[in-house]
C-alpha cells in the first residue's frame, strides 16, 4: 500500500505530463469533429440559397453540410484542468446549433457529427498509443 503523501507526490510530479496528455487528446478530439465535417459529403435535398446558389443539403443520420465553415470553426478545446480524480481536457462546440445538429429537435432529424469525430479521435489514439508501445 502507498503513503498518502508519497502518492500526492507523484501525482504532484506528474501533473504536467497528464496536462500535456489531457491537452493533445483534446486537440486530437476537436480536429477529428473539424474532420468529420470538413470532409463529410452532403446526399440531401438540393436547394437554392438567399443569394440563389445552388446548395446540397445533408440527409438525415449524415454529417451535417456545412458550406461556410462556420460550425467547423465552432469546435475548440479547453486547456486541460487537474481534478481531485484526475486531469481533465475538453472538446466543445461554442454553436448552439451544434447540439440540435447532433441530437435532432423537431422536426429537425440528427445530424451526427461530434461522435462520428469523437469515435476517429479513439481509433487515432488508439494507434499512437499502439505505436507507443511497441
Amino acid at each position: 500500500m502507498i503513503d498518502q503523501n508519497v502518492e500526492a507526490r507523484i501525482l504532484e510530479a506528474f501533473a504536467p505530463t497528464f496536462a500535456r496528455a489531457a491537452d493533445g487528446m483534446s486537440r486530437v478530439a476537436t480536429e477529428s469533429v473539424r474532420e468529420v465535417l470538413r470532409t463529410s459529403v452532403p446526399a440531401g435535398r438540393v436547394y437554392r440559397d438567399r443569394r440563389g446558389r445552388r446548395r446540397r443539403a445533408s440527409a438525415p443520420g449524415q454529417p451535417p453540410a456545412d458550406p461556410t465553415g462556420a460550425l467547423q470553426g465552432s469546435w475548440e478545446e479547453s486547456p486541460a484542468q487537474a481534478e481531485a480524480t484526475g486531469t481533465r481536457g475538453a472538446s466543445f462546440s461554442n454553436n448552439g446549433l451544434s447540439a440540435v445538429l447532433e441530437f435532432g429537435d423537431p422536426p429537425v432529424a440528427p445530424r451526427p457529427h461530434a461522435r462520428p469525430g469523437f469515435a476517429l479521435a479513439g481509433d487515432k489514439l488508439k494507434a499512437d498509443l499502439g505505436q507507443v508501445l511497441r
